[in-house]
């Protein structure tokens, strides 16, 4: 047998009776602290029941930057529009506007700079692809050639890590934040994530005009990139995730299997953030001590970082709230003598002699060798 349930029952929380400092909730358990009766025993949490609102827009400071190169050789920074959008081509709308911003105020010899969408058509998923696809006009001839489109004179650029550019951090020309390490705005606007020392667009960029610009998105567009909310607390349980979990894309990730603090996987839907076990098979975590006095919870995107605030102090006197509710469970270590290993019933036929061999020695019931 293995490890006997002695005592259980249920922790409901409120985010509201914590201790917050806007990026953490520490939950004091007082006088009714979690513990065992021996250090024979454990404690194991589980979430029964999670509830929040979602107060916050799919397109954010972790995945709306952009960096602009041109032949200046110094990279500008700007940002899409915060906000939630209906489908993908309202995303194609504000990536052109933003876009035809930014290069008019890095390129003036352009004599400015407007954008039209060409897809996808409104609607999610009527193109059947979702690419992005913009097209920048001049009102003064551009000059590009081919050659300035791989060699740093002209790049639109997803950057895994932005803090390795000259000039860090930027000011930006459009929007209200620096781009964010990870380029996640490659994964919302379906173009490729590339490191500071790349040349090239992360879309594909046509030069399809004296006077025009054509920008592509090189796989389909979302209108999000975070689908889950994920619940990690201290002290930390025994929990394995791999490297990814822990911290943005990185350059030359490690991407081991490490020690982490989560304990929950909620899924985000378009107002809420709910989860209840469909079964007995809920998220649960088991703590290496005796007594748990306290609880930090702390509420991250997959990459471990906080989930984005809408304006300032949301989390602490604004509408950041959520309720949670843990099944403690006590668990009793199972003795070495009291674990039996299963009975294995026998199986084979005993009506045929010729199958019956008597291993010992090397030789059958008759007493001839075996294969003969």
């Amino acid at each position: 047998m293995g490890d006997v349930v002695v005592e259980t029952y249920n922790i409901f929380l409120n985010s509201d009776d914590a201790i917050n400092n806007g990026q953490a909730y520490d939950f004091q358990f007082g006088n009714n602290i979690v513990q065992t009766r021996n250090t024979a025993q454990s404690i194991r949490l589980s979430v029964s029941n999670f509830n929040m609102i979602k107060t916050w827009v799919n397109v954010n400071p972790y995945n709306g930057g952009l960096i602009f190169k041109n032949a200046g050789g110094f990279p500008f920074a700007y940002n899409l529009t915060n906000q939630n959008v209906a489908d993908v081509r309202d995303l194609a709308t504000d990536f052109g506007i933003q876009t035809a911003t930014a290069v008019s105020f890095m390129e003036p010899a352009f004599g400015g700079v407007t954008s039209a969408v060409v897809g996808p058509v409104a609607g999610i998923g009527s193109t059947g692809t979702n690419q992005i696809s913009i097209v920048l006009t001049t009102i003064n001839p551009h000059g590009l050639v081919p050659a300035d489109l791989t060699n740093g004179n002209f790049a639109i650029q997803c950057v895994i890590d932005p803090q390795n550019l000259a000039g860090w951090p930027f000011t930006v020309v459009s929007g209200n934040q620096t781009p964010t390490i990870g380029g996640d705005s490659g994964l919302l606007l379906g173009a490729n994530r590339l490191p500071s020392t790349a040349l090239n667009s992360s879309f594909l960029v046509l030069i399809s005009g004296l006077n025009t610009i054509t920008i592509v998105g090189l796989f389909p567009a979302q209108r999000f990139t975070e689908p889950n909310v994920y619940v990690r607390v201290n002290p930390s349980p025994l929990v394995l995730a791999s490297e990814g979990f822990a911290q943005p894309l990185q350059i030359n990730q490690d991407n081991a299997l490490n020690p982490s603090t989560m304990l929950a996987e909620i899924r985000v839907d378009t107002e809420m953030v709910q989860y209840e076990p469909p079964n007995d098979r809920q998220f649960f975590a088991i703590f290496n001590q005796t007594t748990l006095g306290h609880l930090q919870v702390n509420l991250t995107d997959s990459r471990n970082r906080p989930i984005p605030i809408f304006n300032l102090n949301q989390e602490t006197t604004g509408n950041r709230n959520f309720t949670i509710t843990l099944r403690v469970d006590i668990l009793q270590k199972a003795a070495y003598s009291e674990i039996k290993p299963p009975e294995i019933e026998n199986t084979t036929p005993a009506t045929d002699d010729n199958v019956l061999w008597r291993h010992k020695m090397g030789q059958s019931n008759f007493g001839r060798p075996m294969g003969f």
